[in-house]
């Protein structure tokens, strides 16, 4: 008795691994459990593809270096997913709007792949994401001290006034 194969919308079929998995592995990351990347980290992750890039690795193999353990969880999480992405036939520029990257890097990363400068163009991703990091630690930095002398006149006119003119004998609307 030989046995044939069922059709594949046979119920009982077990459903084959995602593309860049072997069965039985654990399943690459979906969009919904990607982690967001915080601007120095996406501008580290993507400067570190121009330079494996640059140096002549494959776009896939470039991934598969980025996505092994070595440093940031998160970057490695989306750097396995763009791996998926592209080993599954996509572009890298598809791999970055599914990943949730800002629409303007994905356009830009798929002008890059349409004229040949991919290299450049994520160079100059990273020298923008790069310099947008620093700009919102000075902006936070020069927020620092106006907010201190905020919180400290607040406590100092909800504290120590109405002490002072109680000391003083006088009545105040400040602190009833």
């Amino acid at each position: 008795p030989s046995r044939t194969a069922a059709p594949p919308s046979a119920p009982h079929q077990p459903r084959p691994a995602p593309a860049g998995t072997s069965p039985g592995a654990t399943p690459r990351p979906t969009q919904a459990r990607l982690p967001a990347l915080k601007l120095h980290q996406r501008a580290g992750l993507i400067r570190s593809l121009a330079s494996l890039l640059e140096a002549g690795i494959s776009l896939l193999r470039a991934l598969e270096f980025l996505s092994q353990p070595a440093g940031e969880r998160s970057c490695e999480v989306v750097a396995a997913y763009w791996m998926a992405a592209v080993e599954s036939g996509k572009s890298l520029s598809q791999a970055f709007a599914e990943s949730g990257q800002p629409p303007l890097l994905t356009s830009l990363v798929r002008a890059g792949e349409r004229t040949g400068s991919l290299v450049m163009v994520l160079r100059r991703i990273a020298e923008s994401e790069e310099q947008l990091d620093q700009m919102r630690k000075k902006i936070q930095a020069s927020l620092l001290y106006p907010s201190f002398l905020v919180v400290f006149c607040g406590a100092l006119l909800l504290l120590v006034a109405p002490a002072f003119s109680r000391s003083m004998g006088m009545t105040s609307w400040v602190g009833q």
